[in-house]
C-alpha cells in the first residue's frame, strides 16, 4: 500500500488502473498556441514596448485602472489594478485601449494562421489556439510548420511565444509558462510539463489554495495523485482541466469564430420578380456556404432583410442544428417567408449571419488499410440506409458521356435505379495532355461580376492559366462555347473561370479547387 497526500490509503495497481482507465488518447490531434504576451499594450506601444516602461489603462466599474504593463513598468513599481494618476509625471508612457484596432489586427494574424489550418480559434484576449496535426504532412513536418508560423507573424514585431503540445490546454499552459519546449508526442507530455508551476493550470482562487495547502506545487504534483482522492475533495470541473490537459477528455473549445459575421445585400430583377426573388436568395446562401466552408463553421441562424419602396421587412430563421447547405437554408427560408410577398415584392435582399461555429470532426481513413477488413459490403451497407431511413434519402450520382461539364452527371433516385452495378466508369473530358480539374464542380455556373477589367469573387481574380476552350453540342442545337481559367484570390484559393464566349462574353464560376 501507499498513502496518497490525501491521507487515502490507495494501493498502486489501483491507482495505476484509475490512470490507465482514463488516459486512453482521444485523438492524435496537435495544437499551437500563439500568446502575444500583455497583447492591447503591444498594439497601442508598437517599437516601445521592448524599450520603455508602458502601462495600458481601462474603465472597470466606473473607474480608470492599469490592466496591462510590461517588464519595464513593473520595475518601476507600477501594478495591476493601480490607479494611473499615480503615473502622472513620471516617465513612463501611458495608453488607453483601443478594441477596434485590436480586432483589425487579429483579422490579419487570423488570414495568416488560416494558410496553415482551417482550425483557428480566439481563445483569449492574448492567445490564438490553432489545430496543426491535420497539416504536419503537408507543411513537411512539425518543425517545418513551427517555423513557417513563427516566421510568418514575425512581420508584427510584437512579444510573443509559440507553443506546440498534443492537446489546446498543454500548449496553452506551455505558452504562458517559461518552458520553451514543444511536445511533439503525448507520451512526452506529462515527463515535460512536471515542473511547470500549479498556477498556470488556471483553478479557480479557491481551488489551487487547496492544492498549495495539501503540499502540491507542480503539474507533475498533481498528475500523480490519485484520482479517488480528486474525487472526493475538488469538484467534476477541477478532474476536467486535468484530464483535458493530458489528453483524456477531448478538449475543442466551444467558441464561436470571433470576429466573423457574414453580410451581404443584392438587388432583384424587377423585369421578373417570383424568379428573380429566389435565386437572388440561392445566391446569397451559396456565397455563405463557401464563407462558412473556409471557416470550418456553420450556423443555426439566419438574419433577412427585404427592401421595397414602402417598407422593411426583417425575418429570423432558427435552425434546429448547426448547417450550412445552401439548399436547406433556401428551404428552411422560404418556409419562414411563404405568403408574405404576395402584395409587393422587394427590390433588395440583405442576409446577416454572426452566429458562426466551428463544428468539431474525426479524421477517419477515406480508404481501408490493407490490413483491415471490410465488415459490411457497400451493398449491404445502402440497403440497410435505404431499409431504416426511406429510399428518398439515398441518391446515386451516375456518370455520362459528354464535352460539358456539368452535363458529364446524373442525379438518380435509390429507388429509381438498381444500385448495384450501376457505376460508370470516370468521363475525362475530351482533350489532350494534362489538364487540372477542380473538385468541386457547381451544379450550375455561378455569374461573376467584371470591375475596371478585373473578375471579382471574394476580391478580385488573378489569372494563372493558360486558356482552354471548350466548344461543343453545335450538332443538337445546345451549343456551348467557353473558354475556361484557373484563377486565384489573395487567399491564394483556386477557382475554375470560364468566359461564354455566346453570351456577351460575361464571366462565370464552375468549380473550386480544394
Amino acid at each position: 500500500m501507499i498513502k496518497s497526500n490525501f491521507n487515502l490509503p490507495v494501493s498502486q495497481n489501483e491507482q495505476d488502473a484509475n490512470i490507465n482507465l482514463i488516459t486512453s488518447k482521444l485523438t492524435k490531434s496537435l495544437w499551437c498556441y500563439v500568446y502575444i504576451e500583455n497583447f492591447s499594450l503591444q498594439v497601442m506601444s508598437g517599437d516601445g514596448y521592448q524599450k520603455r516602461p508602458s502601462v495600458l489603462y481601462e474603465y472597470v466599474n466606473g473607474e480608470s485602472i492599469i490592466t496591462q504593463l510590461n517588464r519595464n513598468a513593473a520595475k518601476k513599481g507600477f501594478f495591476i489594478s493601480m490607479t494611473p494618476s499615480m503615473a502622472y509625471g513620471l516617465p513612463i508612457d501611458l495608453y488607453g485601449r483601443d478594441k477596434i484596432q485590436e480586432q483589425k489586427i487579429k483579422k490579419k494574424i487570423f488570414k495568416d494562421l488560416n494558410n496553415f489550418s482551417p482550425i483557428v480559434i480566439d481563445e483569449s484576449r492574448d492567445g490564438i489556439l490553432v489545430e496543426i496535426g491535420g497539416s504536419i504532412k503537408l507543411f513537411g513536418g512539425g518543425e517545418k510548420i513551427f517555423n513557417l508560423i513563427s516566421k510568418r507573424l514575425a512581420k508584427y514585431r510584437y512579444s510573443l511565444k509559440i507553443a506546440i503540445a498534443p492537446t489546446p490546454r498543454a500548449a496553452l499552459i506551455i505558452g504562458k509558462s517559461e518552458l520553451n519546449t514543444n511536445v511533439w508526442d503525448i507520451n512526452n507530455l506529462n515527463a515535460t510539463v512536471s515542473e511547470i508551476d500549479l498556477n498556470y493550470l488556471g483553478l479557480q482562487k479557491k481551488d489551487t489554495k487547496k492544492f498549495l495547502d495539501l503540499g502540491v506545487k507542480t503539474l507533475g504534483d498533481v498528475y500523480r495523485l490519485p484520482r479517488v482522492g480528486l474525487l472526493k475533495r475538488f469538484s467534476s470541473d477541477v478532474l476536467k482541466v486535468i484530464d483535458q490537459l493530458y489528453g483524456r477528455v477531448s478538449d475543442l473549445p466551444q467558441t464561436s469564430v470571433n470576429y466573423d459575421f457574414f453580410a451581404k445585400l443584392v438587388n432583384v430583377d424587377l423585369a421578373d420578380n417570383t424568379f428573380s426573388f429566389e435565386n437572388c436568395m440561392r445566391s446569397i446562401l451559396y456565397d455563405l456556404n463557401i464563407f462558412l466552408k473556409k471557416r470550418t463553421a456553420k450556423t443555426r441562424a439566419l438574419k433577412w432583410f427585404f427592401f421595397s419602396k414602402k417598407s422593411l421587412k426583417k425575418v429570423g430563421v432558427k435552425l434546429n442544428s448547426d448547417a450550412s447547405d445552401p439548399e436547406f437554408l433556401l428551404n428552411e427560408t422560404k418556409k419562414k417567408i411563404k405568403k408574405m410577398f404576395l402584395d409587393e415584392m422587394p427590390d433588395k435582399i440583405g442576409l446577416y449571419v454572426n452566429d458562426i461555429r466551428h463544428y468539431s470532426f474525426q479524421t477517419r481513413d477515406l480508404f481501408l488499410s490493407k490490413n483491415k477488413e471490410v465488415s459490411k459490403s457497400s451493398d449491404k451497407y445502402i440497403n440497410d440506409i435505404i431499409e431504416n431511413y426511406g429510399s428518398n434519402i439515398v441518391y446515386q450520382v451516375l456518370t455520362k458521356p459528354s464535352c460539358v461539364p456539368e452535363r458529364t452527371f446524373d442525379i438518380y433516385d435509390s429507388s429509381c435505379v438498381s444500385y448495384k452495378n450501376t457505376f460508370v466508369g470516370r468521363v475525362f473530358f475530351s482533350i489532350k495532355g494534362k489538364k487540372h480539374r477542380p473538385t468541386w464542380l457547381l451544379k450550375n455556373p455561378k455569374r461573376l461580376a467584371v470591375k475596371n477589367g478585373h473578375v471579382e469573387f471574394e476580391g478580385s481574380l488573378e489569372i494563372i492559366s493558360d486558356r482552354e476552350r471548350l466548344v461543343s453540342g453545335w450538332w443538337d442545337g445546345d451549343e456551348v462555347a467557353r473558354d475556361y481559367f484557373i484563377a486565384k484570390n489573395s487567399d491564394h484559393r483556386l477557382f475554375w473561370i470560364f468566359k461564354d464566349l455566346k453570351n456577351l462574353k460575361k464571366w462565370y464560376l464552375h468549380g473550386i479547387f480544394d
